[in-house]
């Protein structure tokens, strides 16, 4: 869990060369807020997440209590104000909360989510406006669940990942048999043999 409260202030970060200008999570986030009149504003990042970058997935994602994210920029990447690598369960605003101002050099002006979103919304005269990108959507880039372009690059992976393994495990029996690692009692893990016909071999025989 990961919380900005209590009228906190981030601001003035910069990631020169790297993601995240105020804050960079490396690993997942059960939660991740910004409340209670909080401000994170005027943070710069080189590459993408011009405030906060988090590399995998999060829970819940809010910005709560007229918190202000505004006048974060992503140089060359993605996310001008927030960057997530992996996808969210629910992505809030509300509370008359503000993000505005933020930029991209290439997409989702005020933010971007790798992959899909169950539930985005915005509420309670929240304002998002006014933030810009150059290579894609101004306020953000939001893969919806059951997005096509998603199946298809799940497909893809899961067929990468299956071949993958079987390169992995075509090569563990080639260097056990030329290692002559399996023994006749394992005939059945080797090529173009089987179980069965290592049964009937050490079958004894009826007088």
């Amino acid at each position: 869990m990961f919380s900005v409260n209590g009228s906190s202030n981030i601001c003035g970060n910069r990631a020169n060369v790297g993601s995240g200008g105020a804050i960079y999570i490396h690993l997942y986030v059960i939660s991740l807020t910004v409340d209670g009149s909080s401000n994170v504003s005027g943070n710069q990042a080189g590459g993408s997440g011009g405030a906060i970058y988090v590399r995998w997935n999060v829970d819940m994602f809010s910005v709560n209590g007229s918190s202000n994210i505004c006048g974060n920029r992503a140089n060359v990447g993605n996310g001008g104000a927030i960057y997530v690598q992996s996808y969210v369960d629910t992505l809030t605003i509300d509370g008359s909360s503000n993000i505005s101002g933020n930029s991209a050099g290439d997409s989702g002006g005020a933010i971007y989510v790798s992959w899909n979103v169950d539930m985005f919304s915005v509420n309670g005269s929240s304002n998002i406006s006014g933030n810009s990108a150059n290579g894609g959507s101004d306020t953000g880039l939001l893969p919806k669940k059951g997005d096509p372009l998603l199946i298809k690059n799940n497909a893809l992976a899961n067929t990468l990942y299956k071949l993958y393994t079987s390169l992995i495990t075509l090569n563990t029996v080639l260097f056990s048999e030329m290692a002559h690692i399996f023994t006749e009692a394992q005939e059945g893990y080797l090529r173009q043999r089987n179980t069965e016909r290592q049964i009937h071999k050490q079958r004894p025989t009826r007088n």
